[in-house]
């Protein structure tokens, strides 16, 4: 393992050569004048942009943008992946009693990458050309951190090298999360399966039908039933689980290019279940398959 991982959880090597677990912030050309944003999906989301309602035991995925508002700088491509370890993920519930809410605690992914910082690994952030990246926060090494109908408060925070080597930390907006109740008992009696912890493995890592076939079976059963019942809207919880079908047909152990390329195709009219971001990057995962189907 390289180094130890500062986040108790499972290490992933990036490229195997002098990779590294992160331990210095990330170094950008000036700290002043950075813009760190978290984006919403547009379903249900409220009015003025600042909280929205997740269906109950929908994975919950998130959009994270880092822009310039004052000249070019240049940052590891990487910098925004929550793996890497220069982002950090809060979120508190809000209980709404005199006494205050709960303290915020940290969003821990499941799996560390260790990335090689090579200089074609650098991008340039400016104000029309924004760094961002996808953060999927359903399951992490803590367990399901919005399992519990509820009130929850998000943010994010980023760690930067400033000039002169001063360290600074960039905070993003806070969101305001409410995690729905259950509106059928169906919906209670699937809690057994979508908060199993081989469920938070398998949509985490983005399906793993070889290493939990079973798993991978049950979850197949679950999105066509919840499909069933909610014929007249998408439906989250469905959507994320066939994302994940999805992206792991794909896989070079596989190799079912075809079939990951007709489930991508099924997901298409769901995607508004997603923030633009996670939208934008499952359809160019769709398209990179199609490409590689045409190509064979």
């Amino acid at each position: 393992m390289p180094r130890g991982s500062p986040f108790g959880a499972v290490n992933c090597w990036s490229d195997a050569v002098y990779a590294t677990v992160p331990s210095r912030p990330a170094a950008l050309t000036s700290g002043i004048g950075l813009n760190l944003q978290l984006l919403l999906p547009e379903r249900d989301r409220r009015p003025d942009g600042r909280g929205v309602l997740l269906e109950f035991g929908a994975p919950a995925f998130f959009g994270v943008r880092l822009s310039s508002t004052v000249r070019v700088v240049e940052a590891p491509e990487y910098l925004l992946d929550p793996k890497a370890g220069y982002l950090r993920v809060r979120f508190r519930r809000r209980l709404h009693r005199r006494r205050g809410d709960e303290p915020f605690e940290v969003f821990r992914p499941i799996v560390t990458r260790c990335f090689r910082p090579v200089r074609e690994a650098m991008v340039r952030i400016g104000r029309d050309e924004p760094l961002e990246d996808n953060l999927q926060m359903f399951y992490g090494q803590p367990g399901f951190p919005l399992a519990e109908p509820g009130d929850y408060e998000l943010e994010v925070e980023l760690r930067v090298e400033a000039e002169g080597g001063r360290p600074h930390v960039l905070r993003s907006n806070r969101i305001a999360l409410r995690v729905g109740r259950p509106q059928f008992r169906a919906d209670e009696l699937e809690v057994f399966d979508l908060f199993d912890p081989l469920t938070g493995l398998y949509l985490a890592l983005g399906g793993t039908k070889k290493a939990l076939p079973v798993t991978h079976d049950r979850l197949k059963e679950l999105e066509e039933a919840r499909r069933h019942r909610n014929k007249d809207r998408a439906d989250a919880v469905a959507a994320a689980i066939l994302r994940a079908r999805a992206i792991d047909a794909g896989r070079d152990y596989r190799a079912e290019t075809n079939r990951s390329v007709q489930l991508f195709d099924q997901l298409a009219a769901d995607l508004e279940v997603f923030n633009p971001i996670t939208r934008r990057e499952t359809e160019k995962l769709r398209d990179k398959r199609k490409a590689e189907v045409s190509t064979s």
